[in-house]
């Protein structure tokens, strides 16, 4: 039979994917939470039998193609697979895989997804994830920049190719074009709280 519905814990991070949601337990950040499978019309249901535990302390979470991406401080996991069932059978996840790179995220607000993958901030700046699961320094033009500040959103524009970095407490707005690997700045008239693109605009 299909599993029970529980209220799933407060959430350091969360994500909704295309087949699930998934979120890192607040209390315990060991524990990554992932629902069962969406049905139309019907809100995301959790049980706590769709919990995986894993080795480090988790700040991040998104997804990509076929993966899950898990991400801690120093590290990043990977799990592979479609997951179980909504009667908790049939689970083809792997465990968590960490992928051998030295770096993981530390602030959740950076973490965005585009063409050429994932993009995330790791404690030497701003790094991306390809979807061939390699780790790429795309920082090095604002490093000094990034260093200053805490990102509290990371927003894509499809059509302009780029990804838009919010700072808290600041006008700036740091812009990456993806297509062209370029950098530059904007400055918007009032300082944002949170950012977000709707018909195509900032």
């Amino acid at each position: 039979s299909e599993l029970d519905e529980t209220a799933p814990p407060a959430a350091l991070d969360m994500f909704i994917g295309g087949q699930r949601g998934y979120l890192i337990e607040g209390d315990d950040r060991y524990n990554g939470w992932f629902s069962k499978t969406f049905l139309q019309g019907i809100a995301p249901g959790w049980n706590a039998a769709l919990v995986t535990r894993f080795p480090e302390k988790l700040t991040a979470v998104i997804e990509m193609d076929d993966k899950v991406i898990w991400f801690s401080r120093d590290s990043i996991f990977i799990v592979f697979g479609t997951g179980p069932d909504n009667t908790g059978a049939n689970d083809n996840y792997s465990p968590p895989q960490r992928l051998p790179s030295e770096v993981g995220c530390i602030d959740r607000g950076s973490v965005a997804i585009c063409e050429r993958g994932v993009v995330f901030r790791s404690k030497r700046g701003l790094e991306l994830l390809t979807r061939a699961l390699q780790v790429e320094y795309i920082g090095a033009p604002v490093e000094d920049t990034i260093a200053a500040i805490t990102i509290h959103s990371a927003v894509v524009l499809p059509k302009a190719h780029e990804i838009r970095f919010a700072a808290a407490g600041s006008t700036t707005v740091i812009i990456w074009n993806y297509l062209f690997d370029s950098w530059y700045t904007h400055t918007e008239p009032r300082t944002p709280v949170h950012a977000c693109v709707q018909n195509d605009k900032y």
